[in-house]
């Protein structure tokens, strides 16, 4: 593991799922090292401040003997306790996209207008006119040049594209945004759960594991960064009245975790999250996975190839049907030949 969090540390520049906001690949990378240190101290019963579950670390021990990719639950747990807590939708409305969106639209067309009468060679002054001064690189000013004139253009295929953009993002896609990374984290240890099993082994609950990874990793980020801005987002959370109260709800224990991703997937059971780490774990992307490349990373060409191959299987399981009607059809033939001898 302590080598996973160094592989996390070393690919964090430009990694938005392990980073917290503003800060630099530096400071991000300095920080999942600290993770790394408080991390192993935890799996060691060394640490003072979180006592883990006895289990974990043989959990993790069984997943490192089949080659549970460790880079990936490292990702992945850090994703689920991210400074978004790993709820997309979270990270969507911090940055304002709704209202820049809104901003954008009204504006592309007046921009693509004022930008093309700056650009009308009738004028006495253009923008063109300080190209040589601003970039006196010929090959800087002929791809200037090149830009600002297919600029107007632009906004205007950027327009089209927005009337299709929804303002309001789709129930189901937003419920994937929410719970995608623990579901993904949980596709996977059972993945590797369900490969041990077929060994023999006794089948286990996959959501205790879970759990104490992310229970043992919050612990750890709110030891190494108290004041971050995940604190606040995966923390538990007090009960103020009631029967409960003065006790605390925990969004990380197992029963809240396998309570909100059973529901989840029972509501939405069309999400790839099994077929997508089934296919990972294929040796289609074994150089990827050998590369450091992670599932998250990777899920733009997991959902690419999974709709090249949809159309291949269609036709398989058209050709399959044809076969079998075709094979009915001869039997029916057979039966009324015999019938009127």
């Amino acid at each position: 593991m302590e080598t996973a969090f160094e592989a996390c540390a070393e690919g964090s520049s430009d990694n938005g799922w392990t980073c917290e906001p503003y800060e630099t690949p530096e400071q991000c990378s300095a920080q999942i090292r600290r993770y790394k240190t408080e991390f192993s101290r935890i799996l060691r019963g060394t640490a003072d401040y979180y006592v883990a579950d006895t289990k974990l670390p043989d959990d993790l021990y069984s997943l490192m003997k089949l080659d549970c990719p460790a880079l990936d639950i490292v990702e992945l747990m850090l994703a689920c306790t991210n400074w978004f807590a790993g709820d997309i939708s979270n990270f969507v409305e911090a940055l304002g996209i709704p209202e820049k969106l809104n901003t954008i639209r009204k504006n592309c067309r007046h921009m693509a207008e004022a930008i093309s009468a700056l650009n009308m060679r009738a004028l006495p002054v253009r923008p063109h006119d300080f190209l040589r001064a601003q970039f006196p690189n010929n090959r800087e000013r002929r791809r200037a040049r090149s830009l600002i004139n297919s600029l107007p253009d632009a906004l205007h295929y950027l327009e089209k594209l927005l009337e299709k953009y929804p303002s309001v993002p789709d129930p189901v896609i937003k419920a994937g945004w929410k719970h995608g990374v623990e579901a993904y984290l949980y596709a996977l240890l059972r993945y590797f759960g369900q490969i041990e099993v077929s060994r023999g082994s006794r089948p286990r609950n996959w959501y205790v594991t879970l759990s104490s990874l992310l229970q043992a990793i919050r612990a750890v980020r709110l030891t190494a960064s108290p004041d971050a801005a995940h604190s606040r987002n995966i923390a538990e959370i007090p009960i103020r009245s009631g029967k409960g109260k003065g006790e605390s709800k925990d969004p990380l224990s197992d029963f809240a975790l396998q309570q909100r991703l059973d529901r989840f997937f029972k509501t939405y059971p069309r999400f790839p999250f099994a077929i997508d780490v089934f296919q990972y774990m294929t040796d289609d992307y074994a150089e990827s996975r050998r590369r450091g490349e992670t599932l998250l990373r990777l899920l733009p060409q997991l959902e690419k190839d999974r709709f090249a191959c949809e159309p291949r299987i269609a036709q398989g399981n058209r050709t399959r049907t044809d076969r079998k009607s075709k094979g009915r059809a001869a039997a029916a033939v057979k039966a009324v030949s015999k019938s009127s001898r």
